[in-house]
């Protein structure tokens, strides 16, 4: 660990242990901000893509255990079908009290759980059709046969992050302001062994559900404003 990663954990670490001391944020966002119910969102049509609910794909489980069940407020798992036939898994997981441990249940956990191969894992930049950037996170997984590559970011509040150090920056940053942030996991997988075809579908997808949404609620999904991080 470099130099200066380790004195901004060190002071990172001070500082959430003073907060914890003075003061515990007690107003909740999801109280302040009304949220609607996932299933809410799910449009019949966007754009090419038609919803399936007859679809013979089974979508990967977002929850494996109840415990981990019991920390989520809302949960949806759909398949989309477009013109050409090309299906996608959308999993969307909602929590409305971000320290219930939603950040730790990420794919990296449930894939290989339920006897998937993580085959490689990256993140990239992804630029949405109204020119906005957020990072995302990819998955290339296999199951016997089934291959299934996904993307997916995470949320606390209305701010992606990429990891637990990123998190606790956010929560800080609302605890700031006596606000404890609701939580979200965003997932679209596809069954396609091509990478570069599997990644297309998916982004496809991901610009028009963007797309569907009203402004007042892209924030929820994908954050107050561009959010591309270092690598």
């Amino acid at each position: 660990m470099s130099w200066l990663k380790a004195s901004t954990l060190c002071v990172l670490m001070i500082l959430t242990a003073t907060m914890a001391v003075l003061a515990t944020p007690t107003d909740y966002l999801a109280n302040i901000k009304h949220r609607d119910p996932l299933e809410s969102y799910i449009e019949p049509r966007l754009d090419d893509w038609q919803l399936d609910r007859g679809s013979r794909v089974l979508v990967t489980n977002a929850v494996l255990d109840e415990k981990l069940e019991s920390a989520y407020s809302d949960l949806i798992s759909e398949t989309y079908q477009n013109a050409e036939n090309k299906k996608v898994m959308l999993s969307v997981a909602y929590s409305d009290n971000q320290r219930n441990g939603l950040a730790v249940h990420s794919p990296e956990a449930c894939y290989p759980a339920q006897g998937f191969e993580i085959l490689e894992r990256k993140q990239f930049p992804m630029t949405l059709n109204d020119g906005k950037q957020i990072t995302v996170r990819y998955m290339k997984t296999q199951r016997g046969k089934r291959i299934e590559p996904l993307v997916y970011w995470t949320m606390a509040g209305e701010q992606l992050y990429r990891n637990n150090l990123e998190r606790k920056q956010v929560s800080i940053q609302y605890a700031l302001n006596n606000i404890i942030p609701d939580g979200l996991i965003f997932r679209v997988s596809t069954i396609e062994a091509d990478e570069a075809a599997a990644l297309n579908v998916i982004t496809d997808f991901i610009r028009d559900f963007h797309n569907s949404l009203a402004q007042t609620e892209q924030s929820r999904f994908f954050g107050t404003e561009s959010t591309v991080m270092p690598h």
